[in-house]
């Protein structure tokens, strides 16, 4: 769904990487391995050198092809689900294959279940190149990419037990330090239409990869039309070049590439792709067809969407998570009870500049100088002050922040009318709302019941 943000194209989307993912591409981008492990040192981007070591399960292989697929959906959902550090993901099989970009069948199925094995056993150590956003600073991690997981069958056949289904149920922990970053809004979403016009696990990686890269490249803002990449290092990047013939490792590593950059310029990604040089001296130069598709965190932009106007909601909820939002509503709101309030001329300024830089409020927070030595991602612009004007509540807004459960539970729909009109009469916001999410019949009546007593 695209809707239109002044003369940019802002696209409602489910899909999202972590940044450090995005960047650090842990996962080989080839279909298939036989590598026991893996280590990679190189610089592409002006954020410094990404020193990587992957080392698999004694029984398995490092992941690769697919698994990047599955660890995009792992993300999605804990972006979607709001899931705490520790906290559990629990979706279904089918839902997790959509988010993976992946054709819902028995094969599916399974190679799900491989993925997430590889993803669970294989150590991962990033040695001074893990981004970490609540301190500002650059660090070293080691970590297994998913902590645990089980099944719940969803079943009555005794013969299906064990079997993976469309409604099987599934619990996945990823990394509390991977879930850290992405709770603190180190994300960004992903244009789910051009995935899914991606039909190989290949093609997907490599757009996310050059993405990643070409944000990272961008000036003022603004990314590059063209990238230019030396092809050892960018094939080392995408983990193609381990088990390949070092006598004919340019050759092969541009005949491998051929079906990803033949689908990202069908896919209108890419415009054309062009190699220069001779031998191990080659480069890649990609030059892309049009400007990337702003996509907009649709939770983030109901949240702020209370707090400012549509146009200036929109535009943060492209640069910041619906997890981020909440969190920083949250000190919003709490600040506003303070005796700071009284200092404050302009709510919606401090809102966005809170949003920007969470650690200045209320007390300045000195930023710490990286072990590294390496520049901090660039901020993000904020929108000018005349578009952050508050704008009139609407039932829509409400019911998106209640969520679909509210609709399908005829139990809570007389409780949902209640919030919503306490909601249109100004007396709760949209972060009110989505608290009740999480609780029970019983202690939602009570909430709203409170909201309902006359303020003294």
């Amino acid at each position: 769904m695209l809707l239109s943000v002044g003369n940019s194209r802002v696209m409602l989307k489910e899909r999202h990487d972590e940044l450090n993912l995005a960047r650090l591409n842990l996962v080989l981008a080839q279909n298939r391995t036989t590598l026991k492990g893996w280590r990679k040192e190189l610089a592409l981007d002006a954020l410094g050198t990404m020193t990587v070591e992957c080392t698999a399960d004694l029984n398995d292989v490092v992941p690769h092809g697919i698994d990047n697929d599955v660890l995009l959906g792992l993300i999605s959902a804990a972006v979607l689900q709001n899931t705490r550090p520790g906290g559990e993901i629990r979706i279904s099989a089918s839902e997790l294959l959509k988010l993976s970009c992946l054709p819902d069948n028995a094969r599916s199925y399974g190679e799900v279940q491989r993925a997430l094995h590889r993803l669970k056993r294989s150590t991962f150590t990033i040695t001074e190149c893990w981004y970490d956003q609540g301190k500002r600073d650059w660090r070293t991690v080691d970590f297994n990419l998913v902590a645990k997981h089980w099944q719940a069958d969803n079943t009555e056949k005794v013969e299906d037990i064990g079997r993976w289904q469309a409604k099987t149920l599934l619990v996945i922990r990823l990394d509390p330090e991977l879930m850290q970053s992405i709770r603190s809004g180190y994300v960004r979403p992903l244009d789910s239409a051009l995935l899914g016009r991606l039909k190989q696990p290949m093609s997907r990686s490599v757009y996310r990869a050059l993405s990643m890269l070409r944000t990272n490249l961008a000036e003022n803002g603004t990314p590059p039309r063209e990238v230019k990449l030396p092809l050892l290092s960018w094939a080392e990047h995408l983990g193609l070049s381990h088990q390949m013939d070092g006598r004919n490792l340019p050759s092969l590593i541009e005949r491998a590439l051929i079906p990803a950059h033949e689908a990202l310029m069908e896919s209108g990604y890419l415009a054309t792709v062009e190699t220069e040089g001779r031998g191990r001296q080659k480069t890649f130069t990609y030059t892309f067809a049009e400007e990337e598709v702003r996509m907009a965190d649709p939770e983030a932009a109901q949240l702020l969407s209370q707090y400012l106007s549509s146009k200036a909601a929109l535009e943060l909820a492209v640069q910041y998570s619906a997890a981020h939002v909440h969190q920083t509503l949250t000190r919003f709101e709490a600040l506003m009870k303070t005796a700071y309030k009284g200092k404050v001329k302009n709510r919606q300024g401090l809102l966005v500049d809170m949003l920007r830089d969470p650690d200045k409020y209320p007390v300045q927070v000195a930023e710490k100088t990286s072990s590294a030595q390496r520049p901090a991602p660039p901020p993000l612009p904020t929108p000018d002050e005349e578009d952050l004007a508050p704008v009139e509540r609407k039932p829509e807004s409400a019911l998106m922040a209640l969520g679909q459960r509210f609709e399908e539970t005829g139990a809570l729909r007389p409780l949902r009318d209640r919030a919503v009109k306490l909601y249109l009469d100004g007396r709760v916001s949209t972060l009110d709302l989505l608290q009740l999410r999480s609780l029970e019949r019983p202690q939602i009546e009570g909430q709203i019941s409170g909201w309902e007593q006359p303020t003294p």
